[in-house]
């Protein structure tokens, strides 16, 4: 007949087993919860990846844009075109009031209808936009009484800039 040899387990190496059985019952949750949360952040970290690409190509697209206005503002308004306005800016003071303004930048000429407190505010704005070089022909002017007060004079003029005037 067969002879069975048996050994006993220690105890200490039940011990062990049980206690990592138990580790393992507490510890596999967690790992599980962490492993998700990985995967959760990574799904969240792909699709922000993502709208920052987006964002990238829009402003890629909006400089494009922004520049090819700059390029067209810049041949449509240059500064000799502008340096009508820039003189009667310049020229302005606190005694004049503009009622109305057009402007043919082909020509350089700008048309200007104004009130102001007096004549003498009305002519040393004439005065400062000739010192800048500007060519002005005052068109009329007359006291009126239907303006609000302070203001008296109403004018109309005409500047002509840039071309030596």
């Amino acid at each position: 007949m067969n002879r069975h040899n048996f050994r006993t387990r220690s105890p200490f190496s039940v011990w062990f087993s049980a206690v990592a059985i138990i580790i393992i019952c507490i510890l596999t949750p967690r790992v599980w919860k962490k492993y998700e949360q990985k995967v959760m952040l990574t799904s969240q970290l792909s699709d922000a990846k993502e709208k920052w690409q987006a964002h990238l190509n829009a402003v890629h697209e909006i400089q494009k844009k922004q520049q090819e206005f700059n390029k067209k503002r810049t041949r449509q308004n240059s500064p000799l075109e502008m340096g009508g306005f820039v003189m009667t800016g310049n020229a302005w003071s606190k005694d004049i009031a503009l009622l109305s303004l057009s402007s043919n930048t082909q020509e350089k000429k700008i048309h200007l209808e104004l009130a102001t407190k007096t004549l003498d505010s009305l002519l040393n704005f004439i005065i400062r936009l000739e010192k800048q070089g500007a060519k002005v022909s005052l068109e009329t002017h007359s006291k009126e009484m239907q303006l609000p007060a302070p203001w008296k004079i109403k004018a109309t003029l005409t500047m002509e800039y840039g071309h030596g005037a």
